[in-house]
């Protein structure tokens, strides 16, 4: 899914349609949000279930209770009143619960009953889990139980700008985001999910260190978020890197700072940008060239092949004979 509100809608059509959903994702993405949403939308009845911790008698099928009808012994299940009233159950981490939860829901999939009994209310079952791979401690599904949700969506997309407002206003919403999509690496956007930035940002309202809402193992470049809360406008961005590249040349040059934040940017930056910015990568420091060409080499070839793309087959080449140089001096 490519955001938060198209994933929304996805589930709002499935439910419509009485489609069962099943959403993998890395934890901390937003999962139960955006099903949550979903069913708000509809105004339906959500009953929301952990799965790991539900017990498959006294949450699901029901406690055996011996009774007489028409003078004869029966056992009646008693349930809780909220699973014939809900019309939508979401199991929440389900891939790790007990093998008899997993049967229990494997009924309510695939036949909307419960240990034989209808749930005239359910239209339909969501479930999430987490991708079964290192550092998560799951197990794969029953192939029967995949093959009863209709839909199976994968959930991987950074946070939303119009969420972070939402909760933390202009200023510090777009200053969460616009940290985590402009100053954070690969690895770091990996380690820092949407729920651990809401908490950075849940810190920061709190007058809190928002430092002391990252993991002890998670290093991140928490002093360029302090920059941009407290002086915007000095945290350049890479619309201005583009517009500006003659003013911004010297400063490339001659600011360490300046230099650095235009080298953490060049990868992100898309390939009409590149191009523009060409003239600024030669005017990089020996020790910044030297970074990018140690950990991001493969931008250098992308800033060539922008150049020959906006430009001319002559233009690359020569190009090439002038960041070659430059680069011969790093080495």
């Amino acid at each position: 899914m490519k955001n938060p509100t198209e994933l929304r809608e996805k589930i709002v059509k499935a439910v419509q349609a009485g489609l069962n959903v099943l959403l993998e994702g890395p934890y901390g993405v937003g999962k139960s949000s955006i099903i949550f949403a979903a069913a708000a939308q509809l105004g339906l009845r959500v009953k929301y279930f952990s799965a790991p911790t539900l017990d498959p008698f006294a949450d699901l099928v029901g406690v055996p209770v011996p009774v007489m009808e028409d003078d004869k012994h029966r056992l009646l299940f008693l349930r809780p009143d909220f699973i014939s009233e809900a019309e939508v159950l979401f199991f929440d981490e389900l891939n790790r619960a007990h093998p008899k939860v997993i049967n229990a829901v494997l009924e309510i999939t695939q036949f909307r009953a419960i240990n034989g009994e209808a749930l005239p209310r359910l239209r339909s079952v969501v479930a999430a889990i987490n991708p079964a791979s290192a550092g998560y401690q799951v197990q794969d599904l029953d192939l029967s139980l995949l093959d009863r949700f209709h839909l199976h969506l994968r959930v991987a997309f950074g946070p939303s700008l119009d969420w972070f407002i939402q909760q933390f206003g202009e200023r510090l919403g777009r200053a969460l985001v616009e940290w985590y999509q402009a100053d954070l690496d690969d690895k770091q956007r990996q380690a820092i999910t949407n729920r651990r930035l809401e908490y950075i940002g849940r810190a920061t309202v709190a007058g809190l260190d928002p430092a002391d809402a990252l993991p002890t193992e998670v290093k991140a470049p928490v002093h360029l978020l302090k920059a941009r809360l407290r002086e915007p406008e000095t945290v350049l961005s890479i619309e201005q890197f583009v517009s500006d590249t003659e003013k911004l040349a010297s400063a490339v040059a001659d600011d360490f700072n300046v230099g650095l934040r235009f080298a953490q940017l060049l990868p992100m930056m898309k390939p009409s940008q590149k191009n523009r910015v060409r003239d600024l990568v030669l005017a990089l420091p020996a020790e910044l060239l030297a970074q990018l060409q140690s950990k991001t080499p493969f931008v250098f070839k992308k800033v060539r092949e922008a150049v020959a793309l906006y430009g001319s087959p002559d233009d690359a080449r020569a190009y090439e004979e002038l960041l070659t140089e430059r680069l011969q001096v790093v080495a």
